[in-house]
């Protein structure tokens, strides 16, 4: 599985950035067994059932003669006593960046060759046989500059035999395990770009029960992780000469795609330091029969925030913007006023124009009064609409009689427009501010209502009006905005709530039970497969109406109750940009409160036809085609099909 990995994503973020690609660096490494040419073939007393039995979780082995072995170029090669080569490609494949790891056994005790890491003295050393002084030894705790550092020790552990090394100071720096009694039992050294690694004992159990131990698995683990920055190396000469040609490139969305024609190539000793760039863009890279990852996270490291630089900080939404024109215009009149004056007193005649500079001054001060606000003329314009909202879809919301509520929904409602225009086929003219008192409903999909909490009774005409617009297919969206409130008071009612249901009592109207929404809902994938309906926050509990089986609303719930606080999750300026402050509780939160948006809107104006769909598999079925048939797979729209 891990060689099969091709790059790790962030979900639901397709960009270069959050691509990062795998390359050969990445997979399990290949360790190649050298056979030797008297190898047992019992399974229980060769040595590479031991070596390979701890070595399989981790690694893909291959068995082989040298030929075979330096024609695949493992990361590591692991060599018994039985297997022991003098050949020189061996050597060569350690210095070119190979690693060697050997074991010992009666020929390199009677016969040490020169490829070691530390010298040997001739002759092993028998400290558990029946004419020894000694008794057999146990591992020493290893020390803190040695890869097994940190590994659990096992008492039973016991070595009866080893080969001896040379003592000196050389061979101290190059220990990396001991003996109770400090004789070393594993050592290690690099030879150029490589390493060559020995234990002093067998790879089976004849010298010691180490390779009957779960220490002899996780010590080998130890050893893989040093081959991964010299498993580059193991090539050819000739593979390791020439640049690194681009094979696919990363776009903007992280695909991957043919690199553009003349791109040039990365000499190979500058890879390593090379940074993505128009030059060498993001991709994989391929000399040879290898390839090697160019991502745009250059050595990665923790991902830490930017500084601020010393800019002032803020969030979107924290006040509307002020017209500068009247200030201009009264600072330009008070200059004129000034240039007069100094003008008037250097000729002398100054007494005779007081009436003028008094006039002068009138007008600069008209002209510092503000104009009338554009918003006061949108009310009015709003009020005047009336009728005309028939001939086109407009989004609306009832007004509160609080000016920064009333802001932030005209807001939400122009954000959420602007969206299901980007987004989707529907295109809203503009939106509506509703006197519930005074102006018609009949004309808009769903009505958002942000309930205050000084709720004033509805009088009856306004109920009549809502039971009408409910009755004839609209929602009613009631958001309190107040889930920060119930996270600390739990058992709280909503004032505005409350108002509205004393008049429960009253039949006049008509709001029906409701229910908690569940993931089979259609709310759920009217649009976008949504699991939750965030808003401001995103804890709060939708809840929709209980009974929806009625034929004149052919299912849809009349009304939609939340406090997740949604217009200011919807909220953007003319230019697109977010308006309101959310509070971040789950991952792109924003974008998951426009899409439980654009799933609103879509189930307010096409109903709930989605909820078909979970009978579409029957319907198939008893048509004669298996929705889960290889051969011409029908993928239906919502279960993993086009959206």
């Amino acid at each position: 599985m891990r060689n099969r990995v091709a790059r790790l994503k962030i979900d639901a973020l397709a960009s270069a950035g959050t691509t990062f690609l795998m390359d050969d660096r990445w997979g399990r490494p290949l360790v190649g067994l050298l056979k030797g040419s008297d190898e047992n073939t019992q399974p229980l007393l060769s040595e590479w059932h031991y070596i390979e039995e701890a070595l399989r979780p981790k690694a893909d082995i291959f068995k082989g003669d040298l030929d075979e072995l330096l024609a695949v170029s493992p990361a590591i090669i692991f060599m018994t006593d039985r297997a022991r080569s003098h050949d020189k490609r061996l050597k060569k494949y350690v210095e070119d960046g190979g690693l060697l790891v050997r074991f010992a056994g009666p020929k390199l005790a009677r016969r040490p060759d020169s490829l070691l890491p530390v010298g040997l003295r001739s002759g092993g050393r028998d400290i558990g046989g029946a004419l020894a002084w000694e008794t057999p030894q146990g591992l020493a705790p290893f020390e803190r500059d040695s890869p097994f550092f940190g590994l659990k020790l096992q008492n039973d552990i016991l070595v009866r035999k080893q080969v001896l090394a040379r003592p000196g100071a050389q061979t101290d720096t190059h220990t990396w395990a001991r003996l109770k009694d400090g004789s070393p039992v594993i050592t290690s050294a690099p030879l150029k770009s490589g390493r060559i690694v020995l234990f002093h004992v067998t790879a089976g159990p004849d010298w010691s029960n180490l390779p009957l131990s779960g220490l002899y698995v996780k010590m080998l683990g130890r050893i893989l992780p040093l081959a991964g920055h010299t498993q580059a190396k193991t090539q050819d000469k000739s593979q390791s000469q020439g640049d690194w040609t681009a094979e696919q490139v990363l776009d903007g969305f992280g695909t991957l795609k043919s690199p553009p024609p003349g791109l040039a190539g990365i000499p190979a000793d500058e890879f390593s330091n090379t940074r993505p760039g128009p030059r060498h863009p993001p991709g994989l890279y391929k000399q040879g029969l290898r390839h090697l990852a160019l991502n745009t996270v250059w050595k990665p490291e923790r991902l830490h925030a930017l500084a601020a630089g010393g800019l002032k900080q803020g969030q979107y939404g924290g006040r509307t913007p002020k017209s500068l024109v009247g200030l201009l215009l009264g600072l330009f009149g008070a200059l004129l006023i000034l240039d007069v004056f100094l003008s008037l007193l250097a000729s002398g005649r100054l007494r005779r124009t007081v009436s003028v500079i008094l006039a002068l001054g009138v007008m600069a001060g008209a002209a510092v009064y503000p104009a009338p606000s554009v918003h006061a003329q949108e009310r009015q314009t709003d009020k005047a609409a009336g009728w005309q909202d028939a001939l086109t879809l407009h989004l609306a919301y009832i007004k509160t009689g609080h000016a920064e509520s009333d802001r932030m929904s005209r807001a939400g409602m122009e954000g959420l427009a602007f969206e299901l225009e980007r987004r989707t086929t529907v295109e809203p003219k503009a939106v509506r501010a509703i006197d519930i008192e005074h102006d018609p409903v009949d004309f808009y999909p769903f009505l958002y209502w942000a309930v205050p909490r000084d709720l004033k009774p509805l009088s009856p005409k306004a109920v009549d009006k809502l039971n009408a617009f409910m009755a004839s297919g609209g929602i009613l969206i009631l958001d309190t905005r107040d889930q920060d409130r119930r996270k600390l008071f739990k058992n709280e009612i909503h004032p505005g709530l409350a108002q509205l249901s004393k008049q429960l009592d009253i039949p006049r109207l008509q709001v029906p039970k409701i229910t908690p929404v569940t993931q089979a809902h259609v709310l759920t994938k009217s649009f976008y497969l949504i699991h939750e309906f965030p808003g401001r926050w995103a804890d709060g509990q939708i809840w929709v109406e209980a009974s929806q089986k009625g034929s004149a609303r052919d299912g849809v719930s009349s009304v939609i109750v939340g406090s997740n606080d949604w217009a200011t999750a919807w909220a953007k300026d003319k230019k697109g940009r977010a308006l309101g402050v959310i509070e971040n509780e789950i991952p792109r939160q924003r974008e998951m409160a426009i899409r439980f948006g654009i799933n609103l809107a879509m189930y307010a104006l096409t109903g709930n036809y989605k909820a078909d769909q979970v009978h579409a598999a029957k319907l198939i079925e008893r048509l004669g085609e298996s929705p889960s048939a290889p051969a011409g797979e029908i993928r239906v729209p919502g279960q993993g099909g086009p959206q």
